[in-house]
């Protein structure tokens, strides 16, 4: 078996957008109560019967930044990985 994805980041020009356009298209709901408005989505409650899923962030990134997708993977040794 592969390393688990235990957390992901999508970042943009436009962060209500994306929030939106991800949560239509995957029910998430995401919590904004912060300063930056990071739209947290926790893995609580976004999870499949079976308990399979995980948590992660949509946002937007600072002026002029195109933005990024990061996919965080568990492993047992990042230098080793690395």
């Amino acid at each position: 078996m592969g390393n688990p994805v235990v957390h992901f980041e999508i970042v943009g020009t436009d962060g209500d957008a994306l929030r939106d356009y991800y949560g239509q298209l995957f029910g998430w709901e995401f919590d904004t109560n912060n300063p930056m408005k990071y739209g947290v989505v926790p893995r609580e409650g976004n999870t499949d019967p079976d308990g399979v899923g995980i948590g992660g962030g949509v946002t937007t990134g600072p002026e002029g930044y195109p933005g990024h997708v990061t996919v965080y993977v568990a492993v047992p040794d990042v230098e080793q990985t690395l």
